[in-house]
């Protein structure tokens, strides 16, 4: 072994005895890891269980939660269609979504663009205490609570996160492919980080679909994993593996997904 290989693995036995010591310290059951070097995984690891009640250990392969990292797939999704001539991302986003009303709404229409980028000047959330209650409002229910709601900033204004906005994005994706949100998703944005013919790591949990009743309600059902959380993909809450996530953005990256976003910004 090369001085500079012993390097690489006495570093990886102290991260591995200090990402051991931080899972027992913040209670966490399991998670994995990969370090990626020109968009290819040169190591990688799972540390605890996947789950903990079966006896399943963590895996490189195991699926997680990843949260907001989610977005990248709405946005994607628009981005694809505006490839496709459906739609315009300097549109405003009351040509799909005419229903969208909200108290006080300050300055130019609020565009696709604005969405996908928070600038929009929405609040965070659509109203109601649902991260609380984990009981997420439909469709029907943003629709009514909307006007309720304060348009905090002009478009443009500033920099905003936005959940809300990114949830309306996938609506606009539902209108202008004609598919529903899942559909939409598990067969287009990730089939190009697939292998030819394979299928994408995607099925949809029908029980709690029916549960949460959340229009664009998609699951991964590989791990019981926070599954109850998985609730819509547009906003941020759908699962994956390490291997799709690299994949996406390797292929985002060399313009394999989409054209270039600059061909119509400004």
């Amino acid at each position: 072994m090369s001085v500079l290989d012993e390097k690489v693995a006495s570093g990886i036995r102290v991260f591995e005895s200090w990402t051991q010591s931080q899972m027992a310290y913040s209670g966490q059951p399991g998670i994995s890891v990969a370090v990626v070097k020109d968009q290819e995984v040169v190591w990688s690891r799972g540390f605890g269980y996947a789950d903990e009640e079966e006896g399943i250990e963590a895996t490189p392969e195991s699926i997680y939660r990843i949260a907001s990292i989610s977005k990248l797939f709405t946005s994607t999704a628009i981005m694809q269609l505006r490839d496709q001539g459906k739609l315009s991302i300097h549109d405003k986003i009351t040509d799909y979504l005419p229903w969208f009303k909200i108290d006080n709404q300050k300055g130019m229409p609020i565009t696709i663009e604005n969405l996908i980028t928070h600038t929009s000047g929405l609040p965070r959330e659509a109203s109601g205490p649902y991260w609380t209650t984990v009981e997420f409002p439909t469709k029907e229910e943003r629709i009514e609570n909307l006007p309720t709601q304060e348009h905090p900033l002009k478009p443009w204004r500033k920099w905003k996160y936005s959940n809300l906005a990114l949830s309306l994005a996938g609506y606009i994706v539902e209108e202008t492919s004609g598919k529903s949100y899942e559909e939409y998703v598990k067969e287009n944005p990730y089939k190009p980080f697939l292998p030819e013919n394979a299928e994408p790591p995607v099925d949809l949990n029908k029980e709690l679909m029916d549960e949460i009743n959340h229009s664009g309600s998609i699951f991964i059902t590989h791990t019981r994993l926070n599954d109850v959380f998985s609730l819509r993909l547009a906003v941020g809450q759908t699962q994956t593996g390490r291997e799709h996530v690299v994949q996406a953005w390797d292929a985002l990256q060399e313009s394999r997904v989409v054209q270039d976003w600059r061909a119509e910004s400004g």
